[in-house]
Order: C-alpha cells, then sequence, then structure tokens
C-alpha cells in the first residue's frame, strides 16, 4: 500500500483549500500507474505541536466500504489498526437501497465485480462480525443508499474521525450507481 499526502488542507472554518497543487499532479500520477492499493492521507494535525506517545492514542479510523477487492485490503489493514488498544474502528458498508433495486433505475454493473467477488466482500465481512464480539473498538454500521448526494450526506456525518480507509477502486452495486456522478468529486482528485 502507498499512503500519499493530500493536497488541500482543511482551513480554521472547515473548507478544503488546495494548499500543493504539486501533489495534486503527484498524486492522480501515482493513482494512475500504482499497481497496488493507494491510499489518501489527509493531515489534520493533532491541535497542536505536542507529540502523544502510543499508549496515550485515541484515533477514531473509519472504513467506508463499498465492495470489492481494494476496499477488502483497505478493511484488511483497518481491521489491524483496531489491534492497538488506542484506534477506534468504524467499518460503515453502504447498500443500495432495496427501493431503488426494485424501481426503474438501471445500474450498470461493474463486469469485474462477480459472484466470487461479492462472496470475498462477504466472507471478509463475516470474519469482522465475529471479531465485534471480542473487542469492544470495533464497530459496523449498514447504511442504505439511494444515490450520490445522499451517500455525500452520509460520509459527511463521519467527519470527526482522524483516518478514512477507502479502498482504491470501489466495485458493485453502489459504486456503479456513484460512479455515474464522478464529475460531482474531480476535485478531490
Amino acid at each position: 500500500m502507498i499512503i500519499l499526502p493530500f493536497h488541500k488542507h482543511q482551513r480554521i472554518d472547515g473548507h478544503l483549500e488546495t494548499t500543493r497543487a504539486d501533489l495534486r499532479h503527484v498524486n492522480r500520477r501515482v493513482l494512475q500507474h500504482a499497481p497496488c492499493s493507494v491510499g489518501i492521507l489527509v493531515d489534520r494535525g493533532f491541535g497542536g505541536a505536542s507529540h502523544v506517545s502510543a499508549s496515550n492514542v485515541d484515533f477514531k479510523v473509519t472504513i467506508l466500504f463499498l465492495g470489492g477487492h481494494d476496499d477488502r485490503k483497505a478493511l484488511a489493514y483497518g481491521m489491524h489498526m483496531a489491534e492497538h488498544p488506542g484506534i477506534n474502528l468504524l467499518v460503515v458498508r453502504f447498500l443500495v437501497d432495496p427501493e431503488v433495486a426494485r424501481g426503474s433505475i438501471t445500474l450498470d454493473m461493474d463486469q469485474t465485480y462477480s459472484t466470487e467477488a461479492q462472496s470475498k466482500d462477504e466472507e471478509l465481512l463475516t470474519d469482522l462480525k465475529h471479531k465485534l464480539s471480542k473487542n469492544s473498538s470495533i464497530k459496523y454500521e449498514e447504511k442504505l443508499v439511494k444515490d450520490a448526494a445522499g451517500t455525500t450526506e452520509l460520509i459527511r456525518a463521519y467527519n470527526r474521525c482522524n483516518l478514512f480507509l477507502v479502498g482504491r477502486i470501489s466495485e458493485g452495486e453502489v459504486a456503479a450507481a456513484l460512479d455515474k456522478k464522478r464529475s460531482r468529486i474531480r476535485s478531490f482528485r
């Protein structure tokens, strides 16, 4: 996994501003050519110049899980991080709302997201659910989404975490539905 710094920083008012345009270019190139998962680190700092010792860590990690190979890697990485006693892990799985699935909207499913990939997703999530009973610092939620705007609002609700983990290329029904709205989020690339 490659971890890159995000090219934007959060201002005091909460909005993001581009501070390193050169990093944006590098990040795009790495995302286009990397043979492995890529993480974008949004550094919000610790609220001061003080260093935090390993025993005093209180870190909230949120995984946004849409499905697919890269999301499974992000989940596995997050589960490994959750072994540290100071890490609280929240896994948020996004599912297409059944109302949308039954309606007249047709989703163009990504051909690479096969039944085998779905099975691997379910297997890893089952493993996660077993760990929930043994580790109170791990939480799991499922959220039904209807469209990109609603999904964006759901993601914003988790803005208090210290780190988001997401797969480089998400697959599945939700990713296919959101891919149609991709132009709205191009500025983050």
